[in-house]
């Protein structure tokens, strides 16, 4: 099985990725997008404490 990603559109912190995946005879068996977000982790774990 093949996974690839590709970056599809930033905006500011937001990341946006396309993915597929391909298993071994060449077909398609998932695909979709996911978003992430960056964060300032020392930032973040501060407010967990809390």
């Amino acid at each position: 099985m093949t996974v690839t990603a590709e970056l599809r559109e930033v905006d500011g912190r937001r990341l946006a990725f396309d993915f597929e995946a391909v298993d071994d005879q060449g077909a398609v068996v998932g695909d979709g997008r996911v978003e992430r977000a960056v964060v300032a982790r020392e930032s973040f774990l501060s407010r967990l404490s809390r």
